[in-house]
């Protein structure tokens, strides 16, 4: 057997993976120029000499309470790594650690246990900052409305705050363009009206919202982008810490400051690290860690499955101890008429033609999801879970049992495979 190491189980032990294949088949491996990653000295040397910023320690003399966003267990961003640099600087300004509040900032996803709280942190909570998950339904604060009239609703702990610092990863995004900046905040710690406006306005009116199944590349500047800026600018994020992880889920490059330099810098990182020459094989398998904490989430690493439209076998990896997951938890949350009648808060006459072609889209593009046909090695993905989204797929707790499967599709000996080691970090 040809074996190919890889990783995965992010945030639970990001574990070793062998995989097989015969030794026959022609396999590539699709992977991005290794890259060196940054030591502990390198990190504190990047965030104590900020971009279009004062340090931290100087932004917080004089000041006695401060936020720091940090996003959930859905992310990788190795936080647990950056809070204690962090804290210090904060601590070395005057801050004590009892004006400091860590706010989990997961938008409308699920909570957090108190386990998972411990590993994404890194800190026990006894003798730590204060640390809060963010309730997109509740302790919030009314800023008003954007100047596009999203109603902004913010948590109310961090506005209370005298300094603001968010913290995070870069990585393509289908509707931001980019995750990272002011991400971390809007929707992060939005409410719940704020995140389905801004997401209504992103689906309804942003011309190229809905991509392709194949679509990797984020536009920078898009309309979404524009309105998380514009909140983002009523809230007043002071300070970001952004990295661009690479394999494992180690530090690549990191960039701290001031958000939208920050950001732009981050981008093109992000441009240069993970750019690949995606390979055309009759089996694609892409290896969604490090999203692979649940089903939902392992999405991120589907594009190499659907960029080609020829007939080959898609595989994808993915640990998924979340199992499902819940995606959003909050954004469906109510009856149907009472969405529907949420929803027209964001509609207007002049966009009439754009919704009648999006929800044509929105209708194609589910008609497509229950054609695709996936192989998913996962030991914590029930069939009738992944049955409830791809009717015709198929998840596998054995490895053997899925290249079985293959080789019954491929029966000849020359089959071509292209294995995407982390196909999140990676794009074409």
């Amino acid at each position: 057997m040809k074996e190919i190491r890889l990783t995965w189980a992010a945030w639970h032990g990001d574990l070793p993976l062998t995989i097989g294949f015969p030794e026959s088949w022609d396999v590539t491996i699709v992977e991005n120029t290794p890259q060196p990653v940054l030591d502990h000295a390198a990190i504190l040397a990047k965030i104590s000499r900020p971009q279009n910023s004062l340090p931290l320690t100087e932004l917080a003399k004089g000041k006695k309470t401060a936020a720091i966003l940090i996003d959930d267990m859905t992310r990788p961003t190795p936080t647990d790594m950056l809070l204690p640099l962090i804290i210090k600087a904060l601590e070395d300004g005057g801050i004590k650690r009892s004006g400091i509040t860590i706010v989990i900032a997961g938008a409308a996803h699920k909570g957090m246990e108190e386990d998972d709280v411990i590993k994404k942190t890194g800190l026990e909570p006894t003798i730590n900052p204060d640390v809060r998950i963010h309730d997109c339904d509740q302790n919030l604060v009314y800023l008003g409305r954007s100047l596009r009239g999203t109603p902004v609703y913010v948590n109310q702990t961090v506005m209370a705050c005298e300094l603001k610092i968010g913290v995070g990863m870069i990585l393509p995004h289908p509707i931001a363009g980019f995750s990272g900046g002011s991400k971390i905040a809007v929707p992060g710690v939005c409410g719940i009206e704020t995140i389905r406006h801004i997401h209504d306005y992103a689906q309804c009116y942003q011309p190229n919202y809905h991509h392709g199944p194949g679509s990797r590349l984020g536009n920078a500047d898009n309309d979404f982008r524009q309105e998380i800026e514009a909140i983002c600018d009523m809230i007043g994020m002071d300070f970001v810490v952004n990295v661009v992880l690479g394999p494992k889920r180690g530090i690549l490059d990191l960039f701290a400051g001031e958000r939208k330099e920050v950001f732009r810098q981050g981008v093109r990182s992000v441009m240069a690290h993970y750019r690949v020459k995606p390979v055309q094989a009759d089996v694609t398998v892409a290896n969604t860690y490090p999203f692979d904490t649940e089903m939902h989430y392992m999405l991120r690493g589907f594009w190499p499955l659907n960029i080609y439209n020829h007939r080959q076998t898609r595989v994808a990896i993915g640990f998924c101890k979340g199992g499902k997951g819940q995606l959003d938890a909050k954004q469906k949350k109510g009856s149907l008429p009472l969405r529907l009648m949420k929803r027209m808060r964001t509609f207007k006459p002049e966009h009439l033609p754009n919704d009648i072609k999006v929800g044509m889209n929105i209708i194609k593009k589910k008609m497509q999801q229950k054609k695709l046909d996936y192989l998913i090695f996962s030991p914590n993905i029930k069939n009738e879970e992944l049955r409830a989204v791809w009717p015709k797929s198929r998840s596998y707790a054995g490895w053997e049992e899925l290249v079985a499967e293959i080789r019954r599709r491929h029966p000849q000996n020359n089959v071509t495979v292209a294995v995407y080691p982390y196909a999140p970090l990676q794009f074409p």
